[in-house]
């Protein structure tokens, strides 16, 4: 994963969560329109180490 000024290492990326509403294997292919959402959360302790965080 490349982000500006450094590219994120595994450990890194392995302390993303994502979620999505789609089933990892679709089959059969799904052909009409359908609405899918993806979700993260990136730790803040990650993102301090590549841009200042102002906590309120």
């Amino acid at each position: 994963m490349i982000i500006p000024g450094g590219i994120l290492t595994k450990k890194e990326c392995d302390a993303i969560a994502v979620a999505h509403t789609l089933h990892d294997i679709v089959d059969p292919e799904i052909t009409e329109p359908r609405i899918w959402e993806v979700t993260y959360a990136i730790p803040f302790e990650l993102l301090e180490q590549y841009c200042p965080l102002v906590h309120v």
